[in-house]
C-alpha cells in the first residue's frame, strides 16, 4: 500500500506542474474554484457513511450476518448516490444561475456543468474503497485507488497537451475518468458477491440498523466537514473577494506544501492499532514511549521536505510552476509551516481518539473550522492568497496547540517532554538559518539541495538519541564507518 501511494503521490504531482504550466492562470484558477466546491459537496454526500461502513460490516461478518452486511451496504450506496445526485442539481442550480455573486469569473458556470456530476460519481468511489478493505481485497484498493485512478487523470492531462484543448476538456476528462473508476470498481463488487455467495441472500433478509449507523455517522460527518471546510474555505472565499488568478495561486502550491504530510500519513496505519494495543494494556509508559518516538521520526524523515517548501518556497515555486506563479512563493511557505505542525507534533488526534475523548476531539474540531472561516473572511480581504494561507497557519496552530493540550490532560502521555528540547530547537535554529540564509544570498537549485541535505544531516545527528537508532536498525551499526561517525551522538534517549 506504501508503493502505491508513493506511485500516486508522483503521478497527481506531475499531473499537478503540467496542469498548472500548460492552462492560463484565469482558466486553472476558474478550475481549482469549481473542484474546491464539489469536493466540498462531495464530503456532504457522504453523510460519514465510508468510516461507518468500515465499522460495521467487519462486525456482521464476524456474526456471520450477510443480511446485515447487505442491507448496510444497499442502503449506504442508494443513500450517497441519491444525495450526491441532489447535491450536483443544487451545484449546477446555484452556479450555473448564480455565478455572479460567488465569482466574477464567467467561465466557473460552464465548469459547473462538467464537475457536478463529479459530486456523486467521487462520492461513490470513497465509499467503496473501504468496503473492499473489509473483505481484504487490497489488490483491489492498490489497482484502484493508487494505480488506476492517478493513471487516468495523467492520461487526461497529457491527452489535453497533445490535443491543445482547454480547461472544459480537461474537466471532462475528470469526469469520464471518475466514472470509470466507478465501472471498475462495481465490477470488482461483483466479484466479492460472488466469493461471499451473497446471491444466495434473500431479499426480505436485508436488515438495516438504521439508528445505529445514523448515531455513528453523525460525528464522523462533522468531523470530515471540519477539514473540507479548512482545506475549501480558502479557495471558495478568494473566488469570491478577489479573481480566479487568486485562487489559482494559492491552489497550485498546496499539493506541494501538503508533501510535509506524506509521512505522518504513512505512520498512521501502524500508529493507531499498537496504541489501542497499549491502551488495552494500560501500559502508559510504552503509549508514552510510542508517541513521542514516533514523532521523532515523522519530524527527522518530513524536515527536508519542510526545508525545500518553507525557507526554500521561492526558489521551488519558480522552478515548478514558472515565473507567472513566483508571487505564490510566501503561500507556499506559509502552507508549508501550516501542515508541518501536525507532523511535527505527532499523533494527537489520533491518541486522543484511542483514548476515547471524542466529544473534547469534536469541539476542538469545529472551533477549529470556526476559527479558520473568521480569520479567512478577515484576512483574504486584506492579503489574497498570502491572507488565505495565513488564516490556514493560524488554525493549525491553534488547533495543535488544544489538542497538545488535551494530550496532557486527558492521556498519560506528556504534553512536551524534555528529552524532545534538542530534537525541536535543533530544527528550529536550522529553518531560521536557511530562511536567513535564502534572504541574503539566493542560492540557485544546486545551493539548496547541498543546504537542505546538510541541515536535514544536521537535524538527524541531534535525533539520534531520540530514534534509537541501535535498537531500530542495528544492522546499520555493524558497518564500521557508520558506527565510528554516529557512536558519538548515540547514547540513552
Amino acid at each position: 500500500m506504501l508503493v502505491g501511494r508513493v506511485l500516486a503521490l508522483g503521478l497527481n504531482l506531475v499531473s499537478q506542474i503540467i496542469i498548472v504550466r500548460y492552462l492560463a492562470k484565469s482558466d486553472y484558477g476558474a478550475f481549482a474554484y469549481v473542484y474546491s466546491l464539489v469536493m466540498l459537496f462531495k464530503g456532504l454526500a457522504l453523510l460519514g457513511l465510508p468510516d461507518t461502513v468500515v465499522r460495521y460490516l467487519p462486525l456482521y461478518r464476524e456474526r456471520a450476518e450477510p443480511g446485515s452486511i447487505l442491507g448496510t451496504l444497499v442502503f449506504s450506496l442508494a443513500v450517497v448516490a441519491g444525495v450526491g445526485a441532489l447535491l450536483a442539481i443544487a451545484f449546477i442550480t446555484v452556479l450555473a444561475s448564480g455565478a455572479s455573486w460567488l465569482t466574477n469569473d464567467p467561465s466557473v458556470a460552464q465548469l459547473a456543468l462538467v464537475l457536478a456530476f463529479l459530486i456523486p460519481l467521487e462520492a461513490l468511489n470513497e465509499l467503496l474503497t473501504p468496503v473492499f478493505a473489509v473483505f481484504t481485497h487490497y489488490r483491489a484498493i492498490f489497482f484502484r485507488k493508487w494505480i488506476l485512478a492517478p493513471a487516468l487523470r495523467f492520461g487526461v492531462v497529457v491527452t489535453m497537451v497533445i490535443l491543445d484543448a482547454g480547461v472544459l476538456a480537461l474537466a471532462s476528462g475528470y469526469l469520464v475518468a471518475s466514472a470509470i473508476g466507478v465501472a471498475v470498481y462495481l465490477r470488482m463488487l461483483s466479484g466479492v458477491a460472488r466469493a461471499e455467495m451473497w446471491n444466495t441472500v434473500p431479499r426480505r433478509a436485508y436488515h438495516i440498523e438504521l439508528r445505529e449507523l445514523l448515531t455513528f455517522a453523525g460525528p464522523v460527518l462533522v468531523t470530515g466537514l471540519v477539514w473540507l471546510v479548512i482545506e475549501s474555505t480558502d479557495a471558495i472565499l478568494l473566488g469570491w473577494f478577489h479573481s480566479a488568478q487568486a485562487v489559482a495561486e494559492f491552489r497550485a502550491v498546496m499539493p506541494i506544501s501538503r508533501l510535509t504530510q506524506v509521512v505522518i500519513l504513512s505512520f498512521a496505519v501502524v500508529y493507531t492499532p499498537l496504541a489501542a494495543r497499549a491502551f488495552a494494556r494500560d501500559d502508559t509508559d510504552g503509549i508514552t514511549d510510542l508517541y513521542w518516538q514516533s514523532a521523532a521520526w515523522i519530524c527527522v524523515l518530513t524536515f527536508p521536505v519542510f526545508l525545500l517548501t518553507c525557507p526554500f518556497a521561492a526558489p521551488l515555486t519558480t522552478l515548478l510552476f514558472g515565473e507567472r506563479y513566483a508571487g505564490a512563493a510566501p503561500v507556499m511557505a506559509l502552507l508549508s509551516l501550516a501542515y508541518f505542525i501536525p507532523s511535527a507534533l505527532g499523533f494527537n488526534g489520533a491518541t486522543l481518539k484511542v483514548y476515547r475523548k471524542l466529544r473534547y476531539s469534536l469541539a476542538i474540531d469545529c472551533g477549529a473550522a470556526s476559527a479558520n472561516f473568521v480569520l479567512s473572511l478577515l484576512l483574504i480581504p486584506l492579503w489574497g492568497p498570502v491572507g488565505a494561507a495565513a488564516a490556514t497557519c493560524a488554525t493549525m496552530v491553534i488547533y495543535n496547540a488544544l489538542r497538545q493540550y488535551g494530550l496532557g490532560r486527558f492521556t498519560p502521555v506528556t504534553t512536551f517532554p524534555r528529552s524532545q528540547v534538542r530534537l525541536y530547537l535543533s530544527m528550529l535554529i536550522v529553518a531560521a538559518a536557511l530562511f536567513g540564509t535564502q534572504a541574503w544570498l539566493r542560492p540557485g537549485i544546486g545551493g539548496v539541495a547541498l543546504l537542505t541535505a546538510a541541515g536535514s544531516a544536521m537535524v538527524g545527528l541531534v535525533a539520534l538519541r531520540t530514534l534509537r537508532l541501535e535498537s531500530t536498525f542495528p544492522e546499520l551499526l555493524r558497518v564500521p564507518m557508520l558506527r565510528t561517525l554516529l557512536r558519538p551522538f548515540m547514547g540513552p534517549a
